[in-house]
């Protein structure tokens, strides 16, 4: 936004950021990072008084989880990751309980989202004979919604000082090479 970076956005009756921090403090996590860049001073000004909370700050923009390339002084077996505007409801102790036990390197959570076509689509076998037709169908897929949990491995793949975006991880046969899971 012009006037607010997303994490400090009007949320219910706070700001997107503590929302999800005070959702994740539900599920008895209490360690934070705050990549910081657009309206950085801001962003520290507001969460300061918080001691669970420590800055990762970006000299350029690092993409979506560039700036996890920056923690590799931290001790973690696996990290969390989220955008600052992704507000979910689901019980994250769960989550993660579910990345260990499947032995993910990633969990990648996504959600159904259903598209409408508005026209009636038919589905044609060969010679253009027609084998069904379906009324204005929804198509499902499954949607990443910008939360992800990444065993500390994975981190020194990440560029440093470079923008990196989590399709980018995803290029190169990612797939084959490492166990990517979704919640």
């Amino acid at each position: 936004t012009n006037f607010f970076p997303k994490i400090l956005m009007p949320y219910s009756s706070t700001v997107a950021g503590d929302h999800i921090i005070n959702h994740f403090k539900k599920y008895k996590f209490n360690k934070f990072f705050i990549s910081v860049n657009y309206k950085k001073e801001l962003i520290k000004s507001y969460f300061s008084k918080n001691k669970n909370i420590k800055f990762i700050e970006e000299k350029k923009f690092l993409g979506t989880i560039g700036s996890l390339s920056l923690l590799d002084n931290e001790r973690f077996k696996n990290i969390i990751c989220t955008n600052c505007d992704t507000i979910i409801n689901s019980n994250i102790s769960k989550i993660l309980e579910n990345h260990i036990k499947l032995k993910n390197d990633i969990t990648v959570v996504v959600a159904p989202k259903g598209f409408k076509i508005p026209y009636g689509h038919f589905k044609t076998g060969g010679k253009k004979k027609s084998i069904t037709f379906v009324e204005k169908p929804v198509n499902t897929h499954l949607a990443n919604v910008g939360f992800y949990i990444i065993k500390k491995d994975i981190i020194k793949l990440i560029p440093k000082n470079k923008r990196y975006d989590i399709n980018d991880l995803f290029k190169n046969n990612f797939f084959k090479r490492k166990k990517v899971g979704i919640f």
